[in-house]
């Protein structure tokens, strides 16, 4: 449950779970590791958030729903995935805080699913004025160049209702991590 909460980004959930596995007597090399996930959660702004992919279309959101309304995983994230560390500037929100309008799914890669693959993209876009995504670009994604084609063309089709600035449409930098894993 520790790595839920830290693959969720909730830091204060991840910290009363590493508090449970103290008590518990958890191996000290575990305990060492999550801490340190926790950690460098603690430093990576609110504005990440994560959506799940599976291989059917229908498995991430739906129309109308905020950005980060896609179920969590519940699979336990591996060490590299929990430290990852983010520096986006100042004016990056977290796409949850935006309601997307229009959802696309994206497309679990056949070769990625053959291979038994999954993982995760992040990315950074605008919302423009209009609604309208733009300026997409992959900041991280683990495994690399695997799952970063079928982000991008997913989430080129979305979009929002538009960002407002003292009730006035403008555009808007957005964090977005999507999880790619295998069917169950």
């Amino acid at each position: 449950m520790t790595r839920r909460a830290i693959a969720e980004g909730d830091s204060t959930a991840a910290l009363r779970w590493l508090a449970a596995c103290k008590t518990m007597k958890v191996n000290a090399a575990e305990l060492r590791q999550l801490s340190t996930a926790i950690d460098r959660l603690r430093a990576i702004p609110p504005a990440v958030t994560q959506a799940n992919v599976g291989s059917g279309a229908t498995s991430v959101g739906r129309d109308n729903a905020p950005a980060g309304a896609a179920e969590a995983s519940l699979a336990q994230p591996s060490a590299a995935t929990a430290a990852v560390s983010v520096k986006p500037s100042p004016s990056v929100i977290s796409a949850a805080k935006l309601t997307r309008t229009y959802f696309v799914a994206p497309v679990f890669p056949p070769a990625a699913l053959g291979r038994g693959a999954h993982g995760w993209v992040e990315l950074e876009y605008t919302v423009s004025a209009t609604g309208a995504v733009k300026d997409i670009q992959i900041d991280a994604a683990q495994p690399r160049n695997v799952f970063d084609a079928a982000a991008q063309e997913a989430v080129s089709q979305w979009r929002y209702e538009p960002p407002l600035a003292d009730g006035v449409p403008t555009d808007q930098r957005v964090r977005l991590r999507i999880r790619f894993e295998q069917p169950q």
